[in-house]
């Protein structure tokens, strides 16, 4: 029965943050979204593991969790449930966070009823960050009112500098009449994704990279962009310490 209201919590929790934020790709925004829970609720559930919590436990009490970014930042969201509920693995943090990028409101629902509510994994504060993170993206989104995947594609140009312990990117728009309506940046061993949309005399562009690094990288990356050099800046520190980079991604094979 206890499990049973968690997940009738959980998922009322996705319905409701989803249903006011995202309506077949067309995001709406939401005045007072209703993403938090009284603390003396959430105490009840207390034997819960919080999702982002997983990586801190010790090996005998962690269960075993899966990155699936990767495929996630290059499929459809069909393909992706599919391999996913094929490997039978709990997506992790990251993964989630990912997905609540993307939106995919069906999936959302089976890995948290399935996965993580199964296994007594707690997603809330997951759920309650991106809702509450995001919510001057959704006002400023919610002025589109387009299909992301229909705007123009926007060819950037990427630059880096060496430094012993990091590298410093810039990703440079074409002019200074492209301003950024919302981005996003996920950054994770050797793997660098953007998520961005412009606007430039009237029109909507867009930037959808997915790039392996030229190394592995450790901690999240940090970011920005510069409206006077009208590019993104990104701090990415690299795990092998002095290695020098030859190039920024990795050649393709």
């Amino acid at each position: 029965m206890k499990n049973n209201t968690k997940i009738i919590l959980i998922l009322t929790i996705l319905t409701i943050s989803f249903h006011n934020v995202l309506n077949e790709n067309v995001l709406k925004y939401v005045v007072n979204p209703a993403y938090k829970l009284p603390e003396s609720l959430m105490n009840t559930y207390s034997e819960f593991i919080k999702l982002e919590e997983i990586e801190e436990l010790e090996e005998i009490n962690k269960p075993k969790t899966c990155n699936f970014s990767d495929i996630v930042s290059k499929k459809t969201e069909e393909l992706v449930t599919q391999v996913i509920f094929q490997k039978n693995c709990i997506p992790d943090a990251a993964t989630f966070k990912e997905i609540l990028e993307n939106g995919w409101e069906k999936l959302l629902h089976r890995i948290v009823k399935e996965f993580y509510l199964n296994n007594k994994i707690d997603p809330s504060q997951s759920i309650y960050n991106y809702v509450g993170s995001n919510e001057d993206k959704i006002k400023t989104l919610s002025k589109l009112v387009v299909d992301y995947n229909k705007l123009k594609k926007l060819n950037v140009r990427y630059t880096y500098e060496n430094l012993e312990n990091s590298v410093n990117v810039q990703i440079k728009m074409p002019d200074f009449s492209y301003t950024p309506e919302y981005y996003s940046f996920f950054c994770k061993d050797n793997l660098l994704i953007v998520h961005a949309i412009f606007k430039s005399k009237g029109s909507l562009y867009r930037i959808k990279d997915s790039n392996r690094l030229f190394d592995n990288i450790e901690g999240e990356c940090t970011y920005t962009y510069n409206y006077f050099t009208f590019s993104f800046e990104v701090l990415l520190h690299k795990k092998n310490k002095l290695k020098l980079w030859s190039s920024l991604f990795k050649t393709k094979e």
